[in-house]
C-alpha cells in the first residue's frame, strides 16, 4: 500500500501544522485586510511584513501572510468560523512544504 501526499489518513508534518496554526491565529486580521482591498487591483495579495533578519521570517505573522496569499479567494473571503478551520487544514495539507 503506497501512501501519497494527499492521503487523508496520512498525518500532517510539523511544518504543515505550524502553517495551519499560523493562518488560523492571524486569519481575522488578514481577512479584514484582504476584504478591504479594491477589487480592480491586479493582484489581490497582501504585502509581507519586512524583516531584516531570517529569524523574523519564521514568525507566525510572516508565515500566515505568506500562505494566506497562496490560498484561493473563496477561502480568503470566508466570514463565518464554521468552515474556516477545516478548509485551511485541507489547503495546507495540499501544499508541498
Amino acid at each position: 500500500m503506497n501512501i501519497t501526499d494527499l492521503d487523508p489518513m496520512r498525518p500532517p508534518n510539523l511544518r504543515q501544522v505550524f502553517v495551519a496554526n499560523a493562518i488560523l491565529k492571524e486569519y481575522r486580521k488578514l481577512n479584514e485586510k484582504f476584504v478591504g482591498r479594491a477589487i480592480e487591483t491586479r493582484y489581490k495579495s497582501l504585502t509581507l511584513p519586512r524583516h531584516q533578519l531570517t529569524i523574523g521570517q519564521r514568525s507566525y505573522q510572516y508565515y500566515a501572510s505568506k500562505y494566506f496569499n497562496q490560498m484561493p479567494n473563496n477561502i480568503k473571503q470566508l466570514v463565518s468560523d464554521k468552515g474556516i478551520k477545516e478548509k485551511v487544514k485541507v489547503f495546507v495539507r495540499c501544499l508541498k512544504i
